[in-house]
Protein backbone atom coordinates (compact mmCIF):
# COMPACT_ATOMS: atom_id res chain seq x y z
CA UNK A 1 0.00 0.00 0.00
CA UNK A 2 1.48 3.52 -1.13
CA UNK A 3 2.58 5.18 2.21
CA UNK A 4 1.15 8.94 2.75
CA UNK A 5 3.30 11.78 3.31
CA UNK A 6 3.84 11.93 7.04
CA UNK A 7 1.27 14.29 8.94
CA UNK A 8 4.16 16.19 10.24
CA UNK A 9 5.24 17.21 6.80
CA UNK A 10 1.85 18.40 5.89
CA UNK A 11 -0.25 19.61 9.26
CA UNK A 12 1.55 21.86 12.07
CA UNK A 13 2.63 20.05 15.23
CA UNK A 14 -0.43 19.89 16.92
CA UNK A 15 -1.90 18.05 13.61
CA UNK A 16 0.40 16.08 13.35
CA UNK A 17 0.45 14.74 17.45
CA UNK A 18 -3.38 14.50 16.46
CA UNK A 19 -2.54 12.10 13.76
CA UNK A 20 -0.13 9.66 15.60
CA UNK A 21 -2.66 9.39 18.06
CA UNK A 22 -5.30 8.13 15.31
CA UNK A 23 -2.74 5.54 14.04
CA UNK A 24 -2.45 3.72 17.48
CA UNK A 25 -3.35 -0.21 17.22
CA UNK A 26 -6.24 -1.60 18.45
CA UNK A 27 -6.32 -3.95 20.89
CA UNK A 28 -8.51 -7.09 19.75
CA UNK A 29 -10.94 -9.49 22.03
CA UNK A 30 -10.50 -12.63 21.73
CA UNK A 31 -12.91 -14.81 19.80
CA UNK A 32 -15.57 -16.44 21.96
CA UNK A 33 -16.86 -20.22 21.18
CA UNK A 34 -19.44 -22.19 22.82
CA UNK A 35 -17.60 -22.56 25.96
CA UNK A 36 -17.38 -18.50 26.57
CA UNK A 37 -19.08 -16.66 28.92
CA UNK A 38 -21.61 -14.08 27.54
CA UNK A 39 -20.68 -10.31 27.86
CA UNK A 40 -23.87 -8.39 29.97
CA UNK A 41 -26.09 -8.51 26.83
CA UNK A 42 -28.70 -5.67 26.38
CA UNK A 43 -26.65 -3.11 29.25
CA UNK A 44 -26.78 -0.10 26.91
CA UNK A 45 -23.08 -1.24 25.77
CA UNK A 46 -22.96 -1.22 21.80
CA UNK A 47 -21.29 -3.58 20.63
CA UNK A 48 -20.38 -4.92 16.85
CA UNK A 49 -20.40 -8.71 16.88
CA UNK A 50 -17.59 -9.93 14.32
CA UNK A 51 -15.51 -12.80 12.95
CA UNK A 52 -12.23 -11.91 11.83
CA UNK A 53 -12.23 -13.81 8.72
CA UNK A 54 -15.82 -12.43 7.39
CA UNK A 55 -15.51 -9.80 4.36
CA UNK A 56 -19.05 -8.55 5.25
CA UNK A 57 -17.65 -7.92 8.65
CA UNK A 58 -14.80 -5.92 7.59
CA UNK A 59 -17.02 -3.47 5.82
CA UNK A 60 -18.86 -2.61 8.82
CA UNK A 61 -15.52 -2.72 11.28
CA UNK A 62 -13.66 -0.42 8.20
CA UNK A 63 -16.79 2.12 8.32
CA UNK A 64 -16.92 2.14 12.14
CA UNK A 65 -12.81 2.83 12.05
CA UNK A 66 -13.48 5.38 9.36
CA UNK A 67 -16.23 7.66 11.13
CA UNK A 68 -13.73 9.59 13.68
CA UNK A 69 -15.55 12.44 14.98
CA UNK A 70 -13.60 15.69 13.85
CA UNK A 71 -13.10 17.32 17.02
CA UNK A 72 -9.75 19.50 18.61
CA UNK A 73 -8.93 20.79 14.84
CA UNK A 74 -8.09 17.24 13.27
CA UNK A 75 -8.78 18.02 9.50
CA UNK A 76 -10.02 15.20 7.32
CA UNK A 77 -7.73 14.95 5.41
CA UNK A 78 -5.23 14.05 7.96
CA UNK A 79 -7.57 11.08 9.21
CA UNK A 80 -7.41 10.01 5.69
CA UNK A 81 -3.99 10.20 5.53
CA UNK A 82 -3.38 8.52 8.67
CA UNK A 83 -5.55 5.83 7.51
CA UNK A 84 -2.96 5.50 4.65
CA UNK A 85 -0.28 5.27 7.03
CA UNK A 86 -1.78 2.54 8.86
CA UNK A 87 -1.01 -0.43 6.62
CA UNK A 88 -4.34 -2.39 8.35
CA UNK A 89 -7.05 -0.53 8.12
CA UNK A 90 -9.25 -2.06 10.25
CA UNK A 91 -7.17 -1.79 13.67
CA UNK A 92 -6.89 2.07 12.52
CA UNK A 93 -7.47 3.64 15.85
CA UNK A 94 -9.07 7.28 16.47
CA UNK A 95 -10.83 8.72 19.59
CA UNK A 96 -14.51 7.89 17.97
CA UNK A 97 -16.70 5.17 17.54
CA UNK A 98 -14.01 2.82 18.36
CA UNK A 99 -14.30 3.99 22.19
CA UNK A 100 -18.55 4.07 21.29
CA UNK A 101 -18.58 0.49 19.81
CA UNK A 102 -17.06 -2.41 21.23
CA UNK A 103 -15.97 -5.13 19.62
CA UNK A 104 -17.26 -9.08 20.02
CA UNK A 105 -15.50 -11.61 18.31
CA UNK A 106 -17.46 -15.24 17.64
CA UNK A 107 -16.33 -18.05 16.55
CA UNK A 108 -18.68 -18.98 14.00
CA UNK A 109 -17.19 -22.48 13.72
CA UNK A 110 -18.45 -22.82 17.47
CA UNK A 111 -20.81 -20.12 18.08
CA UNK A 112 -21.85 -19.54 21.74
CA UNK A 113 -25.75 -20.53 22.64
CA UNK A 114 -26.00 -17.35 24.15
CA UNK A 115 -25.06 -15.21 21.13
CA UNK A 116 -27.99 -17.39 19.16
CA UNK A 117 -30.34 -17.52 21.48
CA UNK A 118 -30.23 -13.95 23.07
CA UNK A 119 -28.57 -11.80 20.76
CA UNK A 120 -29.13 -13.12 16.92
CA UNK A 121 -30.81 -16.54 16.14
CA UNK A 122 -29.86 -16.22 12.38
CA UNK A 123 -26.38 -16.69 14.03
CA UNK A 124 -24.49 -14.47 11.11
CA UNK A 125 -22.39 -11.37 11.23
CA UNK A 126 -21.96 -8.26 11.96
CA UNK A 127 -24.59 -7.67 13.87
CA UNK A 128 -24.82 -4.27 15.99
CA UNK A 129 -26.54 -4.02 19.77
CA UNK A 130 -27.61 -0.75 20.09
CA UNK A 131 -29.99 1.11 22.07
CA UNK A 132 -31.35 -2.25 23.55
CA UNK A 133 -32.25 -3.09 19.53
CA UNK A 134 -30.33 -6.02 17.41
CA UNK A 135 -29.56 -4.60 13.51
CA UNK A 136 -27.81 -7.26 11.34
CA UNK A 137 -26.98 -7.69 7.10
CA UNK A 138 -23.82 -5.31 6.40
CA UNK A 139 -25.71 -3.04 3.81
CA UNK A 140 -27.93 -2.34 6.31
CA UNK A 141 -25.39 -1.78 9.15
CA UNK A 142 -23.22 0.76 6.87
CA UNK A 143 -26.39 3.27 6.77
CA UNK A 144 -27.55 2.65 10.04
CA UNK A 145 -24.40 3.65 11.29
CA UNK A 146 -24.37 6.61 8.78
CA UNK A 147 -27.87 7.65 10.85
CA UNK A 148 -26.87 7.44 14.48
CA UNK A 149 -23.14 7.73 14.61
CA UNK A 150 -21.27 11.15 14.21
CA UNK A 151 -18.41 11.05 11.44
CA UNK A 152 -17.58 11.31 8.34
CA UNK A 153 -20.63 10.32 6.15
CA UNK A 154 -20.33 6.96 4.49
CA UNK A 155 -21.98 8.05 1.36
CA UNK A 156 -22.43 11.52 -0.46
CA UNK A 157 -25.09 13.36 0.93
CA UNK A 158 -25.56 16.32 -1.94
CA UNK A 159 -24.15 14.88 -5.60
CA UNK A 160 -27.43 13.13 -7.22
CA UNK A 161 -24.92 11.06 -9.48
CA UNK A 162 -22.50 10.01 -7.08
CA UNK A 163 -25.36 9.11 -4.54
CA UNK A 164 -27.36 6.79 -7.37
CA UNK A 165 -23.73 5.29 -8.44
CA UNK A 166 -23.26 4.85 -4.56
CA UNK A 167 -27.09 2.87 -4.52
CA UNK A 168 -25.57 0.97 -7.69
CA UNK A 169 -22.29 -0.14 -6.64
CA UNK A 170 -23.49 -1.15 -2.80
CA UNK A 171 -26.33 -3.23 -4.80
CA UNK A 172 -24.12 -4.96 -6.91
CA UNK A 173 -21.31 -5.38 -4.58
CA UNK A 174 -21.56 -9.09 -3.10
CA UNK A 175 -20.76 -10.68 -6.47
CA UNK A 176 -17.68 -9.05 -6.36
CA UNK A 177 -16.58 -9.71 -2.59
CA UNK A 178 -17.70 -13.74 -3.31
CA UNK A 179 -15.63 -13.85 -6.29
CA UNK A 180 -12.73 -12.62 -4.92
CA UNK A 181 -13.23 -14.76 -1.32
CA UNK A 182 -13.41 -17.81 -3.49
CA UNK A 183 -10.38 -17.17 -5.29
CA UNK A 184 -8.31 -16.65 -1.83
CA UNK A 185 -9.13 -19.54 -0.44
CA UNK A 186 -8.70 -21.57 -3.88
CA UNK A 187 -4.84 -19.75 -4.30
CA UNK A 188 -4.61 -20.38 -0.06
CA UNK A 189 -4.97 -24.70 -0.22
CA UNK A 190 -7.59 -25.77 -2.83
CA UNK A 191 -4.95 -26.40 -5.39
CA UNK A 192 -6.30 -24.35 -7.78
CA UNK A 193 -4.21 -23.43 -11.07
CA UNK A 194 -3.65 -19.27 -12.14
CA UNK A 195 -6.09 -19.80 -14.98
CA UNK A 196 -8.95 -21.01 -12.41
CA UNK A 197 -8.02 -18.28 -10.15
CA UNK A 198 -7.98 -15.71 -12.91
CA UNK A 199 -11.71 -16.66 -14.12
CA UNK A 200 -12.77 -16.35 -10.44
CA UNK A 201 -11.24 -13.14 -10.16
CA UNK A 202 -11.16 -11.47 -13.87
CA UNK A 203 -15.09 -10.22 -14.31
CA UNK A 204 -15.08 -8.68 -10.61
CA UNK A 205 -11.85 -6.94 -11.30
CA UNK A 206 -13.25 -5.83 -14.56
CA UNK A 207 -16.47 -4.38 -12.59
CA UNK A 208 -13.85 -2.55 -9.86
CA UNK A 209 -11.96 -0.90 -12.74
CA UNK A 210 -14.56 -0.04 -14.60
CA UNK A 211 -16.14 1.72 -10.99
CA UNK A 212 -13.21 3.28 -10.84
CA UNK A 213 -13.30 5.40 -13.79
CA UNK A 214 -16.72 6.33 -13.29
CA UNK A 215 -15.71 9.77 -11.37
CA UNK A 216 -12.23 11.62 -12.58
CA UNK A 217 -12.12 14.57 -9.82
CA UNK A 218 -10.01 12.24 -7.18
CA UNK A 219 -8.65 8.68 -6.54
CA UNK A 220 -12.15 6.72 -4.78
CA UNK A 221 -14.89 5.93 -6.07
CA UNK A 222 -16.78 8.31 -5.84
CA UNK A 223 -14.14 11.18 -6.13
CA UNK A 224 -12.22 13.06 -3.22
CA UNK A 225 -13.49 11.46 -0.03
CA UNK A 226 -13.93 7.80 1.05
CA UNK A 227 -16.59 6.30 1.58
CA UNK A 228 -18.97 3.62 2.01
CA UNK A 229 -18.55 2.25 -1.34
CA UNK A 230 -14.65 3.23 -1.39
CA UNK A 231 -11.54 1.01 -2.19
CA UNK A 232 -12.01 -1.90 1.04
CA UNK A 233 -15.12 -1.14 2.41
CA UNK A 234 -17.00 -2.46 -0.91
CA UNK A 235 -13.61 -4.91 -1.69
CA UNK A 236 -13.02 -6.33 1.58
Amino acid sequence: MATAASPAATSGSGSAAAGEKLMKEEVLPPTLASNSQPPNLLDGTTRLYISYICPYVQRVWIARNFKVPIDGGVPAGLIISSCFRYQNLENFLGQGLQDKIQLVAIDLQDKPAWFLEKVYPPGKVPVLEHNGNVIAESLDLLSYLDANFEGPKLLPQDDPAKQAFADELIGSSDPVIVALFRAGRAAAGAGAGGDDISELVAPALDKVEEALGRFSDGPFFLGQSMSAVSDRPIVS
